[in-house]
């Protein structure tokens, strides 16, 4: 599962300055990929927004943080993201993914009572912050990684962005996913490039970049097939891109090729 999220904040609105004020810290202090809606207002635009939720809170997000109060409980978003939550904690049972945090002495449905919870009447927002920073703990260090790695593409030192990354547990990061395509690619290892470009596409079935990539390395593994595949999504995606129209054709003339030779 490739997350975009260390953590998801669910709240209700009448809630929004504790959400707000955590996210900022979570983001500004401790450098954590955090969902919290009004960051996220032009992703948002124009999306069905019950099955974006849903992917959000069942599939991107590493860690749920629930606001709980009398207003989460009421109101129908909330409870369509208390349900989306419970959904993925129930479908990976050993993993802490619900944090709930009590605003009062709500009880949401289906919460167990013996599970452990931060009280913000008497833990400061600071406090819960950082304690969700330690709780993560080692996916801070992943994304650094990943900040370094890029930082060492950019420099062009292509091994050692290869052996920052060479770890499956960045398999479920799309950054670093696209930074191991690309830097496999470099090193002419096609067969890793794909693996990694293809990763992404189970997420996000639509990048261009992947396709794109994929189109290139497929043309180089003389996989002409798929090379024209991902050449023709990455040409529907960004029309009159001039890699696409100059190396499509020339793929498609390299598979008639192919197919020509199988005939006879």
């Amino acid at each position: 599962m490739v997350t975009e999220y260390d953590v998801a904040i669910s709240f209700a609105g009448e809630d929004r300055a504790v959400a707000q004020q955590l996210a900022d810290i979570l983001v500004n202090d401790f450098g954590l990929l955090v969902f919290y809606d009004d960051y996220e207002q032009a992703a948002l635009w124009g999306k069905i927004l019950t099955e974006k939720l849903i992917d959000i809170y069942c599939n991107k997000a590493r860690f749920c943080m629930v606001l709980i109060s009398q207003s989460y409980k009421e109101k129908r978003w909330t409870k369509h993201e208390w349900r989306s939550a419970q959904q993925r904690a129930f479908l990976e049972p050993d993993r802490d993914y619900l944090l709930p945090v009590k605003l009062d002495d709500t009880v949401l449905d289906g919460m167990f009572q013996t599970m452990g919870y931060m009280d913000a009447r008497k833990v400061s927002v600071r406090r819960i912050a950082r304690l969700t920073f330690e709780k993560i703990g080692d996916l801070s260090k992943i994304k650094n990684k990943i900040r370094l790695a890029d930082q060492k593409y950019k420099e062009g030192l292509i091994d050692e962005v290869i052996e920052l990354l060479d770890d499956s547990c960045f398999d479920e990061h799309i950054e670093a996913l696209r930074l191991k395509g690309s830097a496999y690619g470099r090193q002419c290892d096609y067969v890793n490039a794909v693996r990694s470009l293809k990763l992404i596409l189970q997420e996000q079935p639509r990048d261009f970049l992947a396709h794109f990539l994929l189109g290139i390395f497929c043309y180089r593994k003389r996989d002409f097939r798929n090379s024209v595949f991902h050449f023709e999504i990455a040409e529907q995606l960004s029309p009159n891109h001039p890699t696409i129209q100059s190396d499509l054709p020339i793929a498609r003339k390299k598979l008639a090729e192919e197919e020509q030779k199988r005939s006879c």
